[in-house]
């Protein structure tokens, strides 16, 4: 009869059958929409834990409480790595290379600075990836010139050339002219045939912890220092960094002309 319904209660294997059926289409179908991703879209990831989670959870069989853990790994074509760690970090990183004394200080950066020398490794088990971004950058006042770049990055990207169907571009914080040396920092844009360095603007607010523990808001201008005003003056922004650049290598005091500009609002955190 029309408008007639039965109870399931009547049907109790149908519908158990039902409802298997509709729960493993929907696995079906969310699995494939997590390879669909994984082909086609640029993954970002900021921790580098997660990235060290998510590939071994890809390798074995084991629940997994991250929704990005169940993306394969194999199919990943585009990935975005950001990370803004604490400047400890880096100088852990350059300590585990023997490049800078350790200290106690450093101590409790040295396991994500083992995890991040593991990332070549870690990195390896993407084999379908061909195009990596890596943004760096530490969270702290002190000028971006202080870390060593080459002792942080040149490891990882000594085994990234090895694959030149990978495009690399790794950003960083602008270089400070009076600081830069070639000897700690890449002072060229091309590091191999597949790996480029991006130079990028700092952010000019750190939070800090200050003398009574409480959070505080410090400004420090890392180079360009002019960078709030070169739209003002009608400049393009390489353009500002060139100029400023050259005065530095002239040997003028940049620093002065700011800081007449700034009535003094200015802090060198170069330490």
């Amino acid at each position: 009869m029309y408008g007639h319904s039965q109870s399931s209660e009547h049907f109790p294997g149908r519908v158990s059958t039902l409802e298997g059926l509709v729960s493993s289409a929907y696995a079906i179908s969310r699995n494939e929409v997590y390879d669909f991703l994984a082909r086609t879209s640029t993954i970002h990831v900021s921790d580098l834990d997660l990235i060290d989670y998510w590939a071994r959870a890809s390798e074995v069989t084991m629940p997994v409480s991250s929704e990005l853990a169940k993306m394969p790994v194999l199919n990943v074509s585009r990935l975005s790595i950001t990370l803004k760690l604490p400047l400890a970090f880096f100088q852990s990183v350059e300590g585990l290379s023997g490049n800078y004394p350790t200290s106690s200080e450093i101590g409790p950066a040295t396991q994500p600075a083992r995890l991040w020398q593991d990332l070549g490794s870690i990195l390896s088990r993407f084999e379908a990836l061909k195009k990596l971004d890596l943004w760096l950058d530490h969270n702290e006042p002190q000028f971006w010139v202080v870390v060593n770049e080459r002792s942080t990055l040149d490891p990882l990207l000594i085994q990234l050339s090895s694959h030149p169907n990978l495009d690399v571009t790794v950003m960083l914080p602008m270089l400070h002219p009076k600081f830069e040396q070639s000897e700690r920092h890449y002072t060229e844009d091309s590091i191999s045939g597949n790996i480029r360095v991006s130079r990028v603007l700092r952010s000019k607010k750190h939070a800090v912890i200050g003398a009574q523990g409480c959070i505080e808001i410090v400004a420090c201008n890392d180079f360009p220092l002019f960078s709030e005003t070169y739209q003002a003056r009608g400049m393009g922004l390489s353009a500002l960094v060139g100029r400023e650049r050259e005065q530095w290598e002239q040997g003028r005091d940049v620093e002065d002309q700011y800081r007449k500009l700034t009535r003094g609002r200015y802090s060198n955190w170069y330490p």
